[in-house]
């Protein structure tokens, strides 16, 4: 076959996109909603443009904030493999729709979304995932807060994920999310209390996967001593419960298990060059089943930002606890992860952001350890408030001690955003 051929087909297989582009935007029902309240702050990269502010629809009180992605990326291995390694070009089209109301007693937040991935010769790895999300917070007095939201994502497995699935002619492993959350909080001039729970239900749609159908219960306590103005220290308390479907995996081992886990911290409030948090504590990672043994491991976390200016800011994220494993032979996952990163208004319609990253996994009962260090940056010009055109690079090395799992990988594409 012809080489003109092989463009003509990847074409015919990927145009028809497009006319599903122009009609989700239309079609995706506000049915979800989500605000922020975990405690990140935004980028210096989201803070106000004169000039270059996206319009919104205002339909009575609500905002709605159409946006669209358009992508085209090369990926120099597709698989992760550590040998005969496969490249492509990839369409992704992503478009979202959110909505908010904001009143002193009562914001409401919802979005929608999806995203289409389209490859150029490896359909088998085509994938549509879309979600929504909604979240509720009211404040019945200024001290006071009570939050709740639901949310449902098609989610697809990375391919680079540490217990990515490597048959390669079927596809990506895809997957349901169902989720809810609610949470109390209340604070006073010195003292804060705040009470959290979630639940996630996780279901995997092909039946190879049935062993990692499970249900992750969370709920959390966290009680605040503000020190300063800006200054705040915490001492928090949570229990995690993983429920699988199976009462066993293919190995015969029974996956339910309980994390208990507690820290200190510090919280930072906007008001300074430096905000975020970070905490450090332990964790007890205890299976129900007897083969398993139970262990203690240390756990920390931290997002933290530190403005250079008031367009430039450091950022920094961490994490270390436990991961809920399916790997054969493994009994229990412990993830580290570190990432660093620089916000940069280059221009007032000149935006640049990049970090680096590097994460470690041990899987306890295999003696596995993988170890991935990478980088990424991207680029972007401001045409209007309408349009923008960015450049972005992903790098990403995995090293491990079971043959066959090293990878390299490198992705770089052009990103076309509309905004309203």
């Amino acid at each position: 076959m012809t080489l003109h051929k092989q463009k003509g087909m990847a074409a015919r297989r990927v145009w028809p996109l497009f006319v599903v582009i122009g009609g989700a935007l239309g079609c995706v029902a506000p049915a979800f909603a989500q605000q922020d309240e975990d405690g990140r702050y935004s980028s210096v990269l989201d803070l106000p443009r004169k000039g270059y502010e996206p319009r919104t629809i205002q339909m009575g009180a609500l905002v709605l904030r159409p946006e669209l992605d358009v992508d085209g990326e090369y990926d120099s291995n597709i698989y992760a493999a550590q040998s005969n390694k496969v490249d492509d070009f990839i369409l992704i089209a992503a478009p979202r729709l959110d909505f908010n109301l904001d009143h002193d007693t009562l914001q409401f937040g919802a979005e929608t979304f999806a995203t289409f991935r389209r490859y150029a010769d490896r359909t088998s790895e085509d994938s549509t995932t879309f979600g929504g999300k909604a979240h509720l917070t009211l404040k019945p007095t200024a001290m006071s807060s009570l939050a709740g939201g639901i949310g449902l994502v098609r989610a697809m497995e990375d391919r680079g994920d540490p217990e990515a699935r490597i048959l390669t002619g079927i596809g990506p492993r895809r997957f349901n999310d169902f989720s809810g959350e609610l949470s109390y909080r209340i604070t006073g001039a010195r003292l804060g209390v705040q009470a959290s729970g979630e639940v996630h239900k996780f279901n995997y749609l092909s039946a190879l996967d049935d062993e990692r159908d499970h249900t992750s219960y969370r709920g959390a306590l966290r009680g605040v001593y503000r020190m300063s103005a800006l200054m705040s220290l915490f001492m928090q308390g949570y229990v995690n419960r993983r429920a699988f479907r199976l009462a066993t995996d293919n190995e015969g081992i029974g996956r339910n298990a309980t994390t208990y886990g507690g820290s200190l911290g510090v919280q930072i409030d906007p008001g300074g060059k430096l905000r975020g948090e970070a905490n450090a504590g332990v964790f007890r990672f205890d299976p129900d089943d007897t083969i398993l043994k139970p262990y203690t491991g240390i756990q920390f976390g931290a997002n933290l930002s530190y403005a250079l200016t008031p367009r430039s800011a450091i950022t920094f994220s961490a994490f270390r606890g436990d991961v809920a494993t399916v790997r054969n032979g493994a009994t229990a996952r412990t993830d580290t992860r570190l990432v660093l990163g620089l916000d940069q208004e280059v221009r007032h319609n000149l935006l640049y952001k990049m970090a680096v990253s590097w994460r470690e996994t041990n899987f306890r009962g295999t003696s596995e350890q993988q170890r991935v260090w990478g980088g990424n940056a991207e680029l972007e010009y401001l045409f209007n408030r309408h349009v923008s055109l960015a450049a972005s690079g992903r790098y990403a090395h995995r090293n491990s001690n079971v043959p066959g799992q090293d990878y390299e990988r490198f992705r770089a594409g052009l990103v076309l955003r509309l905004k309203y």
